[in-house]
């Protein structure tokens, strides 16, 4: 039982779990390796590695809430999602859009990859992507690109390298929690409405705030 591996836990293994426990609700996804703003590089995530090694008490625990918890070893991302569809955030439009795109340049790019499992772009791709899709009607104003991208970031689906977010130039560095985020079905069902939208919902994507994304109905 979880319980009594709980119990098991020395009084920093607990602090540690409580804290991660509320990082999860807070960011949804968990990451194996990321970036680390000071090097540039990426980095082993000491945070995963402890959940990944007391995993089942992590699954328990959540449970009795109503919180399913998965890790996808293969990709190394952790991710929570409400087996009750509750405590959602709701994207606004450009985030959703932000989202879309990110997680086709991903999935064009994956075939490329070998050992890496984030993919690097630049602002200037996703905005040329967003455009070929459809999904700019004007200029996309600096507020919306900044305030949008640091969102997603929040929830640990993707970062910059150096630069503002508002340079075309800077590089992003997108996560595979994209390809958790939104399944392949809601991602062409979006791609199919985008060729359509003459003037697209306010709200194309409701985003979990402590689980994963799904399409709106």
């Amino acid at each position: 039982m979880w319980m009594d591996d709980y119990q098991k836990f020395s009084d920093r293994d607990k602090e540690q779990f409580t804290r991660l426990v509320n990082l999860l609700l807070d960011k949804t996804f968990l990451l194996r390796e990321r970036v680390d703003p000071r090097e540039k590089t990426l980095i082993i995530d000491r945070d995963y590695r402890f959940l990944e090694r007391c995993f089942s008490v992590f699954q328990g625990y959540l449970a009795l809430a109503g919180w399913e918890l998965n890790l996808d070893g293969q990709l190394g991302v952790a991710a929570l999602s409400n087996l009750y569809g509750t405590n959602r955030y709701r994207l606004n439009k450009y985030e959703s859009y932000f989202l879309l795109v990110l997680r086709l340049i991903y999935l064009e790019e994956s075939e490329k990859m070998t050992l890496r499992r984030d993919v690097v772009s630049t602002v200037r791709d996703l905005l040329e992507k967003m455009s070929l899709l459809n999904l700019l009607e004007k200029k996309l104003a600096d507020k919306n690109l900044a305030e949008g991208l640091s969102t997603l970031r929040e929830f640990n689906l993707l970062d910059r390298v150096g630069g503002e977010w508002t340079d075309p130039e800077t590089k992003l560095v997108i996560y595979p929690s994209v390809l958790l985020a939104v399944s392949d079905a809601q991602i062409q069902q979006l791609y199919e409405r985008s060729r359509d939208w003459g003037n697209p919902r306010e709200e194309a994507i409701a985003f979990d705030e402590d689980s994963a994304a799904t399409l709106a109905d």
